[in-house]
């Protein structure tokens, strides 16, 4: 039995290690898809929290399927002109680094217009984890579970899909996976005519 304990915890400490060092990639560690960490505008955070109800909206209306995780990331307002200033300095500082070490700039640091910045929410309290928006070069597709900072998010609401239909035309079985779906119809009761 003690062997067994020893075997849990050895595999456990190894997947912890595993998956904490997943979430240290990126240009500076702060995840896979995140450039730069900024402190959100007050018009960035309220596009943000208006994405985020909208979104736990449609999950409590059962429009959209609940989040695998605690943590959501939704898109809000793009870079504001002083934040693309930040970003070109450390965008140079980082060609100049590799023009040192004889290495290309990265693909992830892209041209100022393609910046978006992303916010991450908690599930349970639907506010914002903290008060940093989360630069990146492309935007997750939606059900994409990411790392930003140490929360592993799904990113659920992306600015195109915020201004398109909300879906309200369409029944709510229509924003659910396939998989759902189908087992759906199969376990509900056949109409008589």
């Amino acid at each position: 039995m003690n062997l067994r304990h020893n075997l849990f915890f050895c595999f456990a400490a190894i997947a912890l290690l595993i998956s904490g060092c997943a979430s240290f990639s990126g240009p500076h560690g702060f995840g896979q898809w995140v450039l730069l960490i900024w402190k959100v505008t007050p018009a960035q955070k309220e596009d943000a929290q208006k994405r985020a109800n909208q979104y736990f909206a449609q999950v409590a209306k059962q429009q959209k399927p609940k989040p695998w995780t605690r943590y959501v990331a939704v898109q809000t307002l793009d870079p504001n002109p002083k934040q693309l200033a930040k970003y070109e300095i450390s965008r140079e500082t980082a060609r100049k680094k590799a023009e040192a070490d004889a290495k290309p700039l990265g693909s992830e640091w892209v041209d100022p217009p393609q910046l978006h910045c992303i916010m991450v929410f908690d599930v349970i309290t639907h506010e914002a984890v903290g008060t940093n928006c989360y630069v990146v070069g492309t935007i997750p597709k939606v059900g994409d579970v990411n790392t930003y900072e140490s929360y592993p998010a799904e990113f659920v609401a992306s600015s195109a899909e915020f201004v398109a239909s909300s879906g309200q035309n369409q029944p709510p079985e229509a924003h659910r996976p396939p998989a759902r779906r189908q087992k759906e119809r199969t376990s509900a009761p056949a109409r008589t005519g």
